[in-house]
């Protein structure tokens, strides 16, 4: 295998265990933590669609909706670079749901930019 190509595995092998491990801070409560990985995980791979998502989630439970909203624009932007539809399964259920919390957030008057 191509030096390049084993950089590029390991990055992305790596940058999905950041993740599950930012969804686990993310559960646990622990915002910060979870937000920090995420940007490891997006700068050791930029096109991990669900580390952009999982780094906007832990802005919706932190009350930052502006950021949570411009990092789902992210996850769409790799979507789009990536040539893949905006109705690709399962980012797109994420995407909505992070948004419908959002949205339900708001709506609620529940906190803001933080």
């Amino acid at each position: 295998m191509p030096e390049d190509a084993r950089e590029l595995l390991e990055n992305t092998l790596a940058s999905d265990e950041l993740v599950k491990l930012a969804q686990k801070r993310i559960e646990e409560g622990e915002l910060r933590q979870a937000a920090s990985t995420c940007i490891k995980a997006i700068g050791m791979y930029p096109q991990n669609i669900d580390a952009w998502i999982t780094f906007a989630q832990a802005n919706v439970d932190y009350g930052d909706f502006k950021l949570a909203e411009i990092l789902l624009e992210g996850a769409i932007e790799v979507m789009d670079n990536l040539g893949l539809r905006r109705d690709a399964d399962p980012w797109c259920r994420r995407i909505a749901e992070v948004q419908r919390q959002i949205n339900q957030s708001k709506s609620h008057g529940r906190g803001g930019s933080r």
